[in-house]
This record gives structure tokens, sequence and C-alpha cells, in this order.
């Protein structure tokens, strides 16, 4: 049907459709904002992510990011480590195509990347490579995509990760990991994890219960304390942060 309409309507009436229905998913993403705070975009387009940049400010100690899931968009991480000079951003990705990219990039030495993903249990794990061109790697078998190439990979948990760089608290923690968010949220120790805030792309589309799994997961960030506070344009980008002490 999708093939059948675009072939019959005028490209700029296709354009605008679409262009309505990506403001209309806007509007309607915008009612989990829950939380105000001065916030601002870091990275480009494709890759960006809402920070609140006020509470970064507020202290001289060394700002620590985790950035989970590179792909081979890091303006995110650099854009960060621009705006910080006392920042320090730790990449974790697995995949093969993000390793052989990084390696031929000119890092700062504040990005250390570690060659492992994250994930709700430390040990390997099996990952699969889409057919389709420029899509990444994913911990599911994705709905719609076939399956040509799978990888075992070693993946941690954010709890072992913090405990071997004797991190007591992340200021960051930025998930783009294709699905094994949802995993994540559900079974990350918010008693041990200090954190204060979350950037995440939701992956609902890659389940058939999607709807059901992005609404547990909200609800499961929002009992431990995490609300959100920033929507991006692009699709299901959302961004929270913990209620403390500063947000009396």
């Amino acid at each position: 049907m999708k093939e059948f309409i675009k072939k019959f309507i005028p490209p700029i009436v296709w354009a605008g459709l679409r262009l309505m229905k990506t403001r209309i998913l806007y509007i309607m993403r915008k009612r989990y904002v829950v939380f105000k705070c001065n916030y601002k975009m870091y990275g480009n387009d494709y890759g960006g992510y809402y920070i609140c940049s006020e509470i970064l400010n507020q202290d001289e100690k060394e700002i620590i990011v985790y950035s989970a899931g590179i792909g081979k968009d890091i303006s995110f991480d650099l854009d960060i480590l621009k705006a910080f000079d006392n920042c320090k951003v730790f990449a974790f990705d697995p995949t093969p195509t993000t390793i052989e990219w990084l390696g031929q990039q000119d890092l700062p030495d504040n990005f250390i990347f570690s060659p492992y993903g994250i994930s709700s249990k430390t040990g390997e794990e099996t990952m699969y490579f889409p057919k389709i061109k420029d899509h990444d790697w994913s911990a599911y078998k994705i709905i719609n995509k076939p399956v040509d190439n799978e990888i075992i990979v070693q993946m941690k948990r954010i709890e072992d990760i913090m405990k071997e760089n004797s991190h007591k608290y992340i200021d960051i923690l930025k998930m783009d990991i294709e699905g094994s968010e949802f995993s994540i949220i559900e079974n990350l120790n918010y008693s041990e994890i200090n954190c204060g805030q979350i950037t995440l792309e939701f992956h609902k589309r890659f389940f058939k219960n999607g709807r059901q799994m992005f609404t547990k997961a909200i609800n499961t960030l929002q009992a431990n304390g995490y609300y959100c506070f920033a929507v991006a344009k692009k699709e299901n980008v959302y961004s929270f942060i913990r209620k403390s002490e500063r947000f009396a």
C-alpha cells in the first residue's frame, strides 16, 4: 500500500505527509516529558542527544560519560568532550565494523574505547548482522531484517564496568544498543549504580510487543527516580534525569 501511494501521489505531497506524520509523532512523544530543566543537544542531527548541562557545570569534578553503541558516529562524544574540559568519554561497542572504523579515526586522549558491549549480564553473547547495508548489529534477530551472519562478542554489566574503572558515579549514560536497552533498564541494580542522566534511543519497532516494553521501561526508570526531561525530534530518543537535592 505504501509503494502504491508513493507511486500516485506527487513527491511534494508525499514529503508533506511524511513531515506531518513526524510532527504528530513528536507531539505525542512529548507527553512523556514530566521534568523541567535547561538542556542542550550535543552531536549532529543523526547522532545527537539532549543533555541537562546545567548540573554538569555546577561542580569542578571530572565528568564521566559512558557511551554505549558507537556505530560510525561519535558526534555526541566529540561534542561533549569539546564543551567540557574536565570530561572523559568511555565508549563501548563490540561490533567489528565499529572497531575497524574507530581504528581509522584521530581520537582525543579523553575518548577511551573498549571493544565490548554493555548488557544485563557479563559474558559472551551472539550478535546478528542484517543484510541491509549500513544497518547496525543487534543482539536480536530483528523483525523483517534477514540475517546472513552472526558473531560471538564480549558483553559486560554496567555495574561491573564501573567497578573495573573505579567509578562510583556516572554523569551520563548514553545508549544506542539496538534493542538491548530494554533488558538493561529492567535489570539494572539501581541501588548500586549511581548515574545522573540517561539518554537513549528506544528500538521498540524491533519487537512485536515493543509498545508494551517501552511503557514498562519508562515506568521502571521513573520508579527508580529517573524522569524524562526531553524528547528529540528524531525517532524515539529520550533523555532522563535523576531527581536529587539539586532539583527541589
